[in-house]
């Protein structure tokens, strides 16, 4: 639910006329947000480490043309880059400089 959300307004970001947050699930892990004022819906839209307990982590978005890209954990914990597709909803590791899904990309925020 919108209460339960806890946000900070550093990862906060407009894309495609919806607001996208980092905010904490009700395991308590930090994933990622897509709040529609249209239809005043709030949808948990990142799980990219597979776990609802385990927080993605999600910081540094930007918004371009189609994507909403932004950093975060995979399920070895270490940090990637992925893209967001609003229309399918499709999220999509982007990054692998270290060819190790268990290593991080040394990408920052």
């Amino acid at each position: 639910s919108a209460s339960s959300a806890d946000t900070n307004s550093n990862n906060m970001i407009v894309h495609k006329e919806k607001l996208f947050f980092s905010g904490l699930n009700s395991a308590g892990a930090t994933k990622l947000y897509r709040y529609d004022d249209i239809d005043l819906s709030l949808t948990q839209v990142s799980n990219v480490t597979g776990s609802a307990s385990s927080g993605d982590a999600p910081t540094a978005m930007l918004s371009h043309g189609e994507y909403l890209y932004f950093v975060a954990n995979n399920s070895n914990g270490v940090t990637k880059l992925y893209s967001y597709h609003d229309g399918s909803g499709a999220i999509k590791q982007i990054s692998n400089t270290s060819g190790s899904g268990a290593t991080g990309d040394s990408v920052a925020d």
